[in-house]
């Protein structure tokens, strides 16, 4: 029911595809800061509250923390794309998709791409911060159903917005900044 000593583990560097994907007995989850992969579908459904604060992280897989208890995403450390930017998407492959307990994300500068339902459903997300990086948002619906989050968000240098992006947001304002097509 609890792994919090994976933490430990300071030789880790990669979670495996479906390393813990359905264990759902799990309610207590911590990650080694030196994990610089994530697989697919990795902590899929685990319904362990988990913070991510992984300074050396450069890859996550499709559906990763899909339907997780995640409730905070502090350091994705160099991580260039959260999600799918393929052909097809559906929302089981959202990095992050329908992680109900999720209420703040940040978004570190060396990410440029978030595809398509990254965040979809993620209905307590009121808070996303960085995003210096961001020029696209591609492959639609990446934060659609995100109905806590309000207020203002920024991107400084986007240059695409697919369709459906915040769609149910409940935004005032997305500052595009000047080089938005």
């Amino acid at each position: 029911t609890s792994f919090e000593e994976f933490k430990y583990f300071k030789n880790c560097t990669s979670l495996e595809a479906s390393a813990f994907d359905g264990c759902s007995a799990l309610n207590a989850l911590s990650f080694p800061s030196s994990i610089t992969s994530i697989g697919s579908s990795a902590c899929r459904n685990v319904p362990a509250p988990m913070v991510l604060n992984l300074p050396n992280l450069r890859t996550i897989g499709t559906a990763a923390f899909y339907g997780s208890g995640l409730t905070e995403i502090k350091d994705l450390g160099k991580v260039s794309v959260i999600g799918t930017t393929g052909a097809v998407v559906s929302a089981s492959q959202g990095a992050f998709a329908n992680c109900n307990a999720l209420t703040k994300v940040h978004i570190p500068s060396s990410v440029t791409h978030i595809g398509g339902m990254s965040f979809i459903g993620c209905d307590a997300l009121t808070s996303v911060s960085g995003c210096e990086g961001v020029t696209h948002i591609v492959r639609q619906q990446a934060f659609d159903r995100c109905s806590a989050l309000v207020g203002e968000l920024i991107l400084p240098s986007i240059k695409v917005v697919d369709q459906y992006s915040f769609r149910t947001c409940g935004l005032t304002k997305v500052d595009l900044g000047a080089d938005a097509t």
